[in-house]
């Protein structure tokens, strides 16, 4: 497993059982050996362990892809820019596609350092992230491009640039 130290891999199995208690183990699944996902409504929430600073402490990172393949345009830029100035917690990234850096995912993610990790506070960010991936996906991938993860889904894309579970 890539952790980088003893407290990574100890957040890692940590929030494992600190999602498996709050969603339920039959909804809780591991998308690679530091991602676990689980689904809230019509989007795919993921909960990443990582390490941040000069001594590599654990954190979290609670994400959910909001459109995937959407066009990089200059609009599109400003448009995340200006709601990440409007948001209290988290923000939008686009990440460009290795083979088309024109062209990417649009992604909301929360980052925290795992000792204010609590169950309370996983479930507030699920719900967060979740909720601001609803409410945002339609309306980036009619403005902008790309597709909501609902349709990714829905039309069985079994695009290489999307993960496993979504085939």
């Amino acid at each position: 497993m890539p952790y980088i130290n003893k407290e990574h891999e100890a957040a890692h199995l940590r929030l494992g059982e600190m999602l498996k208690y709050l969603f339920g183990g039959e909804n809780v699944w591991l998308l690679d050996d530091t991602t676990y996902f689980i689904w809230s409504g019509s989007t795919v929430v993921h909960f990443t362990t990582g390490t941040y600073g000069r001594e590599d402490k654990p954190m979290v990172e609670i994400w959910a892809k909001v459109t995937v393949g959407t066009p990089l345009s200059d609009e599109l830029a400003r448009y995340l820019i200006v709601e990440n100035s409007n948001l209290n917690f988290g923000g939008f990234r686009f990440y460009p596609w290795r083979d088309d850096p024109n062209t990417g995912n649009v992604v909301f993610e929360q980052r925290l350092p795992f000792y204010l990790v609590n169950e309370e506070a996983l479930k507030h960010f699920a719900d967060m992230v979740a909720w601001t991936g609803d409410h945002y996906d339609e309306e980036i991938a009619r403005t902008y491009g790309g597709k909501t993860m609902k349709e990714i889904v829905s039309e069985e894309d079994t695009s290489p640039k999307d993960e496993e579970w979504e085939k």
